[in-house]
């Protein structure tokens, strides 16, 4: 559920092993990062 103010980003990174890092933030501001909601991982 989204906090009213809040931003949440997805961000994919290279995945040394198979497929990427899809982590998902929610930043207060867009500028600090107040809680990682979820990772997952795709093959």
């Amino acid at each position: 559920m989204a906090v009213p103010g809040w931003q949440e980003q997805s961000v994919k990174l290279p995945h040394t092993v198979t497929g990427t890092h899809d982590v998902h933030l929610v930043a207060a501001g867009g500028s600090e990062v107040a809680a990682v909601d979820g990772l997952t991982f795709r093959k």
